[in-house]
């Protein structure tokens, strides 16, 4: 079995500063003002990926973070050698630093899950908090808003939302109290609401709903039926939340829609102004189908004036077949690792597995592949199934 090494070795303390480095940065720029650029990120993200490749190849290559790795490797030649990009140098290093640090924290987390899980919980869930903190104390960059969140858009929002699931995480594994959860949940619910995005909102119902259904004595097809119905419902009628700013964006998301002539279609009505970028990006894809434009192509190119906001088109559009069935047999190989762990440990798995099904529901509007927060929920849920396997594994042995 792994041996446990000392929380504070010095691996550990890497694992920790990097993610620490990768999360906080974009925050801290606000307050200390120096390196504009990203380099010391850029730096740190090539040291760290080199010390993390020669210190343990087996588990820096090892399924299904290597499909991913492969992603980075052609997403990257893709870009910059095959479709080339007006991209300004100034944005090139932030930009491969994005691409390539989302999985770093992933292996990061993995490496932590079999000497530390506790710490490891326990670390996160402050990073996070120390960057929801920064971003309240930052100068407001929208007259009607007076809080920092506006600075970072809904980013801030969808960090709550995995805020929460960290925390569910440490409650499914007895590591909180179900009072502590409570309190915390009722916050992430609040601040979601206030900050009206509908991606949140729904990702928190998620999971708050696969944590609800982990802790049920018996779950059948019928139990999670009228569970989720009576969600539905909740989430529909309630006073609260139809006299918010919230209602107020889903109600007019339709109208928006409507703009491009799409209000008779439900899904392209339900995207709100990212309906545009489904239809536009589906016709590039078209044009490319292979190799797609290159990551960030859609706005460099003048496709649009805005980036495209979902995973799903970001793959097809810019990332063409190729890209996409990378991407789509990474995220296929983590479902089958849940659902495997899901027949010996069904309760805690449900949990795992609303953070899976949450990266799904939010990637239809917003995208993932460079976002810090994202593959923070990815590494613990990849960290659960490789520590699960190995358990079974030494147990049968």
């Amino acid at each position: 079995m792994f041996k446990n090494s000392p929380v504070n070795s010095l691996k550990s303390k890497f694992n920790g500063l990097y993610i620490g480095l990768i999360v906080l940065w974009p925050v801290l720029q606000y307050f200390i003002g120096i390196d504009g650029k990203g380099r010391i990120p850029f730096v740190g993200t090539l040291a760290f990926l080199a010390y993390s490749f020669f210190a343990n190849q087996k588990q820096f290559l090892s399924m299904p973070l290597l499909i991913w790795w492969i992603w980075v490797a052609y997403a990257l030649i893709n870009t910059f050698f095959i479709q080339g990009t007006p991209m300004p140098p100034a944005d090139i290093i932030g930009f491969c630093t994005g691409v390539v640090s989302g999985p770093l924290i992933a292996k990061c987390i993995i490496d932590e899950a079999f000497t530390g899980r506790n710490s490891l919980f326990k670390y996160i869930g402050y990073v996070i908090l120390l960057y929801l903190l920064c971003t309240l104390m930052i100068p407001s960059t929208n007259e009607y808003d007076g809080h920092g969140i506006s600075a970072f858009g809904n980013i801030v929002p969808i960090t709550i939302v995995f805020m929460v699931f960290v925390f569910a995480i440490r409650f499914i594994h007895k590591d909180i109290s179900l009072k502590l959860f409570v309190v915390v949940s009722v916050l992430a619910v609040f601040l979601v609401v206030v900050s009206a995005t509908r991606k949140a909102f729904g990702g928190l119902f998620i999971v708050l709903l696969f944590t609800y259904l982990s802790k049920m004595q018996k779950l059948s097809f019928k139990t999670f039926f009228v569970s989720v119905l009576v969600g539905l419902l909740l989430y529909a009628f309630s006073d609260t939340f139809m006299s918010s700013d919230l209602w107020e964006r889903f109600y007019r998301a339709n109208e928006q829609s409507a703009v491009g002539d799409y209000e008779d279609n439900l899904f392209l009505s339900l995207m709100d102004d990212r309906a545009i970028m489904y239809v536009t990006g589906w016709d590039v894809f078209l044009d490319n189908i292979w190799l797609g434009i290159g990551l960030r192509n859609y706005l460099n190119l003048g496709y649009s004036a805005y980036t495209l906001h979902t995973e799903y088109m970001v793959q097809l559009t810019e990332c063409g077949i190729v890209g996409s069935s990378l991407f789509l047999w990474f995220y296929l190989k983590m479902a089958k690792g849940l659902i495997r762990k899901a027949k010996w440990h069904s309760y805690e798995a449900l949990v795992y597995l609303g953070g899976y099904v949450t990266i799904i529901f939010m990637s239809f509007t917003t995208w993932t592949y460079n976002q810090p927060v994202f593959w923070i929920c990815i590494g613990l849920i990849l960290a659960y199934i490789k520590k699960q396997k190995y358990e079974n594994c030494y147990c049968r042995s």
